[in-house]
């Protein structure tokens, strides 16, 4: 679960032409954070998805829908 999340994560950062930097600025996270979540190491918080969809302009299902 937490690697096919992470996975979706990078997939969309790196389709909006995204840094992991500007990623975890616009979402008021630590890059070292958003690259673990993308690498299924990290756990998140609904207030974390809410903040990584909202800087990835998508809404929250596309993060977490299979």
């Amino acid at each position: 679960m937490l690697t096919d999340l992470g996975g979706r994560i990078q997939h969309l950062r790196k389709e909006k032409g995204l840094s992991q930097q500007q990623l975890a600025t616009a979402s008021k996270l630590d890059r070292s954070y958003v690259s673990a979540v993308e690498h299924g190491k990290q756990n998140v918080s609904f207030a974390t998805l809410k903040n990584l969809s909202d800087a990835l302009d998508v809404n929250i299902v596309e993060l977490i829908d299979d």
